[in-house]
């Protein structure tokens, strides 16, 4: 069971897919095995996490690091047209293809760049399978300013990480993926400024 999606939305998903499917022949965007069960691994994953990260949007951008294949950045944008998102994807192929999906689906507030900045943001950051808990953390923790949060999922048979310090989760998320897909254990946290966290 997938969050209610729009018509015009299920109509850019399929465009989106059938962009995927022939990049993916050039290029390693997802594992050949997968790219037929792109919908239950990539695309209600994505859905899932673009339903949850978008209460917590209010005026900020929103951030995907790592995009690869565009799964959530690009749903995201699909779903939320009048969001501003940033795609960021280091890798010089990728960033061919996520041009070309933009382009093709006319993704007008969507901008793409390489490497995640340094500076400190309050942005919303979505961040789907680029880096194992402790890296991702590690990675973030330099890089938010206080109000930031991150938007991530877990595999739902797995225990949650336990977030360090500014990291505090603020919602969890446990949904089953179609086609038995497995589950996910979506989380959303907030960094609080020192001296704010119980100890």
């Amino acid at each position: 069971m997938l969050p209610p999606v729009r018509e015009d939305e299920r109509d850019s998903y399929g465009r989106y897919f059938e962009i995927l499917r022939e990049w993916n022949e050039k290029i390693n965007l997802v594992s050949r095995k997968s790219i037929d069960s792109s919908f239950a691994y990539h695309f209600a994953d994505s859905v899932w996490l673009a339903h949850s990260a978008y209460p917590h949007l209010g005026s900020r951008k929103l951030l995907d690091l790592g995009s690869g294949a565009g799964f959530p950045g690009v749903v995201f944008a699909i779903r939320y047209p009048e969001a501003e998102v940033v795609l960021y994807e280091k890798l010089a192929k990728r960033r061919l293809f996520l041009q070309d999906v933009i382009d093709k689906l006319s993704l007008r507030k969507v901008r793409l760049e390489g490497s995640f900045p340094d500076g400190r943001t309050s942005d919303l950051v979505t961040a789907r399978a680029v880096f194992p808990p402790d890296e991702l953390f590690e990675f973030m923790k330099r890089r938010f300013a206080p109000g930031g949060r991150l938007v991530t999922s877990w595999g739902g048979s797995k225990e949650l990480p336990v977030a360090p310090a500014p990291f505090v989760a603020k919602e969890t998320l446990a949904y089953t993926l179609p086609e038995d897909a497995g589950s996910r254990k979506l989380v959303v946290y907030e960094v609080v400024p020192r001296g704010t966290l119980k100890r």
